[in-house]
């Protein structure tokens, strides 16, 4: 069952690959600054007279994202370098020079940055180079250059005579500056400070300027870029900050730095106020969608998606459609997602990345086939290793074996790749091929314990996989339930089912409702139920929650009602994606041993240390084979004992559903108390009995002599039937067959009876055995002795289910004895007394037993190993009763089980006595 759980594990997974995996220019809008502002006006609010074709404009953007990446991460080299060559091959654009111009500022090469402002308005005739090459000229002393542009730029007639009187004296200019008190001189004199490299007196004549003027926005700026400058990030953003309740409509490149300084350093409050501020006057820019979508996103909002729609369609820049993508799949607007993507398939599918969102929003709909078909046409264009490993894993998902079969040949070359080898490791698992899932998980080198778990579960190491899976469970609850994040509940509430009160763990999975996907949610709940057995409520949820149930909820629901019909449908058309234990019985169930047998065969193959297969197996092999069987023991009572040989042979008649066997039982007295038995009797049983099977049991007649005393013709008919849900019942009538319910019976006597048994078994580890017993009891010269009714009842639990496969039982025992008076027949010349008892006497037992390793007693194993029982009871008749059985057994030749051991029981009956028997056992299976 794991399997489908194992499937939806590592889809989940994708989205992070994916959201890694986004344009980088996402990346180096995170690291923008204010000196990103100039870069950002290279693409808007253009020149009129400078026009530029599509593929001029594509490879300027490039330029502009790779000089943003640089600034934002305050490598002013690698930008200059840039910069000198988009000037080269970008002459026209005056924003190129500005930008070139003010990076050499910020780099402390002022008077270059003047030369770079003349040449560009040299170029672009733009009068804003012009003033600035004019102001940084007079700042550098270029008086040459300054006269050259007086003509060009507005300059006060103060500048102008000081020009002309101070030609070159730049020194002689910030004093004349710092004799006027003009808003427009104190800002010239502060901005010519700056570009000298002079920060704290700019900062000091900034802080004159808004002492006597206030603060507007040419003032903010400039102290913003002297603090910026320096490194000193936070001042310059609360230098901005500070400006917000006087900032206006119309100070869009306040706004502009701000958000640029805000994203640097993370203060996404500002950031968001500021973005939205531009976009509400008109005045935003792609970088703007990208950074509020993205803070909304972390807000877990909707409007993340509909923020990088409007980008989209204004800019029609492709991160923005990627991250609408990208961000409606991860806040779980799979519909949006899958429009989204259908809107836009010639942009999007040629990308894996933006597939995998698609495609995965797909199949949390439930259109899983719908997945598959769109994935297919992805992958014949494009075989990339991503695209395999999650194909494999849809083919998992939706349980198409044969494509699932095919796609595992086809692409076994792509398993060099660790992501491909891991799909192929989940794949195997869900063909419950544990070996080969096992070594693909160590070519993945993978080191997922759950994973892992899950191929060992396979293999049959279950107790093994539950510690793995008990560890990793408790590693989860120390954090509380993880409603935070999806893929970590998903596991987590997997994990819990198996570990937690069902009443814990129902409430638990109640407040994931609605937090995992409907269709996450509706699959972790139905393996739930089926995992405690709760069928009928399964089959109540399924009708309410119209909840396609799996093919092998299908047929463990089969199996439970015995409905055969279903399960042949199950079996000839979905038989590889069932579970291979359930695929077993039930082909047991629909009269195919055989077929099963082969099956449990291959499956021990890949599966070598699954204990349940190995028993289906074992059983099955049993059954189908003819057999032979040796056993030789004694028999140590009080008062009496003897040697016991014991022959069986059955052999099944060709192809048909008959079988034909005979057993004999021989008995060679060794020993007799002679206070209680006066003579030894020695003789034999031997029975000739035909069994017929059916598809849910057999029925069987056997007639038989048994010698001892005297001799006696007897009778059996026998069978056992599959009933419903679990329930066998078994029958046996008897007439003059041997009885043993006390040392007289035996030797001396013979019963007839009638015996019912009911075997229930509600799931594997548990069951219930009760049966029924009414007996007359004869001498074996046909007197009769009394009646009797017994029965026994017994609850067994199977701690664990491989070697050594410790079993707890429960018992209880009742018999009840009416013995007939006067003459016991032949059985009289056995006692020395005139008056003795047959029958045993009334009594009931009620105990506890403890064992293990049984099948190595009786059936044929791969390996030798001991077996053990002891149990403990209280006896109406005598107090404590114990009994214990040890010994040791497995195969000799291979198809055939030799097993030694000794018994011991005491006050276990209506017969207060000591009974001993060492014996052995040998049998032989063959075809």
């Amino acid at each position: 069952m794991n399997t489908y759980k194992l499937a939806g594990k590592i889809v989940q997974g994708k989205l992070i690959i994916v959201l890694s995996l986004l344009p980088s220019a996402i990346l180096f809008a995170k690291e923008k600054s204010p000196k990103d502002k100039l870069v950002e006006q290279s693409f808007i609010n253009q020149n009129p007279t400078y026009q530029r074709g599509t593929s001029y404009k594509i490879e300027e953007k490039y330029y502009q994202l790779l000089v943003q990446s640089f600034l934002g991460a305050n490598d002013l080299q690698s930008a200059l370098r840039v910069l000198e060559d988009a000037v080269r091959r970008f002459p026209q654009n005056p924003k190129w020079w500005e930008l070139y111009g003010q990076a050499l500022i910020w780099n402390n090469m002022g008077a270059k940055a003047g030369e770079v402002f003349y040449e560009g308005y040299k170029n672009t005739k733009n009068k804003e180079l012009a003033q600035k090459a004019f102001e940084i000229s007079l700042a550098f002393n270029r008086i040459d250059i300054a006269k050259e542009l007086m003509e060009v730029v507005s300059v006060p007639p103060d500048v102008k005579v000081y020009i002309y009187d101070q030609l070159g004296d730049v020194e002689g200019l910030l004093k004349f500056l710092y004799t006027l008190k003009t808003k427009d001189m104190l800002l010239m004199r502060a901005e010519i400070l700056s570009a000298l490299g002079r920060k704290k007196e700019a900062e000091e004549t900034l802080y004159e300027y808004i002492k006597l003027y206030g603060k507007d926005e040419k003032s903010v700026l400039l102290l913003a870029n002297i603090y910026y400058s320096d490194r000193k990030f936070e001042q310059a953003l609360k230098v901005l900050k500070d400006f917000l309740p006087s900032a206006k409509e119309d100070n869009v490149e306040f706004y502009r730095t701000l958000s640029d300084l805000a994203w640097m350093l993370q203060d996404y409050d500002a950031t968001a106020l500021a973005s939205e501020k531009l976009i509400s006057f008109s005045k935003g820019e792609a970088t703007d969608y990208i950074r509020l979508s993205e803070i909304y996103f972390r807000k877990g909002s909707k409007r993340a998606v509909s923020l990088a729609l409007e980008g989209y369609k204004k800019f029609e820049d492709m991160i923005l459609l990627k991250t609408a993508l990208y961000y409606s799949y991860a806040l779980g607007l799979y519909d949006q997602t899958v429009a989204i993507f259908k809107d836009h398939r010639d942009k999007l599918q040629d990308d894996v990345n933006t597939v995998f969102p698609y495609l995965l929003a797909l199949q949390q709909l439930g259109k899983r086939e719908e997945a598959l078909e769109e994935l297919e046409k992805i992958l014949a264009k494009a075989k990339a290793p991503e695209l395999v490993s999650f194909y494999i894993y849809s083919l998992v998902e939706v349980q198409r074996v044969e494509k699932l079969k095919s796609a595992l040949k086809e692409y076994e070359a792509y398993t060099r790749n660790p992501s491909v080898a891991q799909a192929y490791a989940v794949a195997y698992i869900f063909l419950q091929q544990g070996q080969t899932a096992l070594r693909y998980y160590k070519l993945s080198g993978s080191k997922d314990p759950l994973l892992y778990a899950d191929i060992i579960n396979v293999m049959g190491m279950e107790e093994e996989a539950k510690a793995i899976k008990l560890k990793a469970y408790r590693e989860l609850t120390s954090d509380g339930l993880p409603l935070d994040d999806l893929e970590k509940l998903r596991i987590y509430l997997s994990l819990a089912m198996e570990f937690e009160n069902p009443e814990v763990f129902e409430r638990k999975l109640q407040r994931a409702k609605g937090v995992l996907s409907d269709a996450v949610w509706k699959d972790i709940y139905f393996v739930y139920l089926f995992s405690k057995e709760q069928r009928e409520r399964a089959i109540l949820k399924q009708r309410l929650y119209k909840y396609p149930l799996k093919p092998w909820m299908w047929l463990n629901l089969a199996l439970w009602q015995d409905d055969r019909y279903l399960v042949l449908q199950l079996l000839e058309s979905k038989l590889e994606a069932l579970p291979i234990r359930d695929r077993v019985e039930a082909l047991r169930r629909v009269g195919q041993p055989r077929r099963a047998l082969e099956l449990a065969f291959k499956g021990l193959e890949e599966n070598p240390y699954d204990y349940q297969l190995y028993k289906q197996f074992r059983d099955l092999a049993v059954q189908e084979s003819n057999k032979v069987s040796l056993e030789v023991s004694h028999q140590r009572r009080d008062a009496y004992g003897q040697f016991v040989e014991r022959l069986e042979v059955e052999t099944k008649l060709g192809d048909t559903n008959y079988s034909v066997g005979f057993r004999s039982s021989t008995f060679q007295p060794t020993y007799k108390d002679d206070q209680v038995i006066r003579q030894k009797v020695g003789g034999y049983q031997a029975e000739l009995y035909l069994r017929r099977r059916f598809d849910r049991g057999y029925i069987g007649f056997g007639i038989g002599q048994l010698e001892r005393l005297r001799s006696v013709t007897n009778f059996r008919v026998f069978g056992e039937s599959y009933l419903f849900s679990g329930l066998s019942a078994g029958f046996e009538v008897g007439y003059r067959q041997p009885s043993t319910e006390s040392l007289y019976l035996e030797l001396g006597g013979l019963k007839n009876y009638a015996k019912l048994s009911l075997t229930f078994t509600p799931y594997s580890r548990l069951s219930f055995y009760s049966s029924l017993e009414l007996s007359e009891f004869y001498s074996q010269d046909i007197k009769r002795l009394g009646t009797g009714f017994y029965t026994y009842n017994e609850a067994q639990y199977k701690l664990r289910f491989g070697y050594p496969d410790y079993t707890l039982r429960a018992f209880f025992s009742y018999g009840n004895y009416r013995e007939k008076a006067g003459s016991k027949g032949v059985i009289d010349q056995l006692s020395p007394f005139t008056i003795f008892r047959v029958l045993p006497e009334n009594y009931f037992s009620l105990g506890l037993g403890f064992s293990f390793g049984f099948e190595h007693k009786y059936s044929y194993t791969r390996f030798w190993r001991p077996f053990f029982d002891a149990s403990l009871a209280y006896n109406s008749l005598g107090g404590l009763g114990i009994s214990t059985e040890v010994g040791i057994g497995g195969a000799v030749f291979g198809n055939d089980n030799l097993s030694f051991g000794l018994s011991f029981s005491k006050n276990t009956g209506g017969i207060k006595e000591t009974v001993i028997g060492p014996y052995l056992i040998y049998r032989y299976y063959f075809r």
